[in-house]
């Protein structure tokens, strides 16, 4: 992934991405947990071989970016394990600046990315604010009303759903942040456009 040519790293990037996609979605062979030795091997390559290089990948000349981005949604589907190390290595804000109407990175796997990142439970409540997923996802969704498409719609509509659901759990638990908590709700409704 560090060689001059871009043709060589995309195609070094799709064979690793083809294979690795085959063995995280075969659940007889990888285990989440890592409960066995190829789990626990392909866990270490993706955190100190191929995770330290996703800056530069999700950087590189196209077309390698997108094969970074489907591969990391499905390490990211199967293992929610690594959101927690994506955010530690600042790419969550990366992916989020993707996560835009028009931005060319824009994309299923950065969606499906966006969805396991706020269904992981990962940020905070001022995390979703600062970040701006709320805002972005109904501008996303009224964007594919406008123009008749539906390529993803369920996928934005299931963050859409995780958000309101998670931020009316936190109003009634005891210890939450009802300020955070009211802009977060403030920001989807302001933003929200019935269908």
């Amino acid at each position: 992934l560090s060689h001059k040519s871009t043709n060589f790293r995309f195609l070094s990037l799709k064979i690793f991405a083809d294979i690795a996609t085959q063995y995280l979605s075969d659940s007889s062979i990888y285990d989440v947990s890592g409960g066995n030795a190829f789990s626990k091997e392909l866990n270490k390559l993706i955190l100190k071989k191929l995770f330290p290089k996703y800056a530069s990948i999700l950087e590189d000349q196209d077309p390698v970016p997108l094969f970074g981005l489907k591969l990391l949604s499905i390490i990211v589907e199967r293992n929610s394990a690594f959101i927690t190390i994506l955010s530690d290595l600042n790419l969550v804000s990366t992916i989020c600046e993707y996560f835009e109407e028009g931005h060319q990175r824009l994309n299923r796997y950065t969606i499906k990315i966006i969805k396991n990142i706020v269904e992981s439970d990962t940020l905070t409540t001022d995390d979703i604010i600062e970040l701006k997923i709320a805002e972005k996802a109904n501008m996303i969704v009224v964007n594919m009303l406008k123009n008749k498409q539906d390529w993803c719609f369920e996928l934005l509509l299931d963050i859409i759903y995780y958000l309101l659901k998670d931020t009316a759990d936190k109003i009634q638990s005891k210890d939450a942040d009802n300020s955070s908590c009211n802009l977060l709700i403030d920001s989807l409704y302001k933003n929200f456009v019935p269908c």
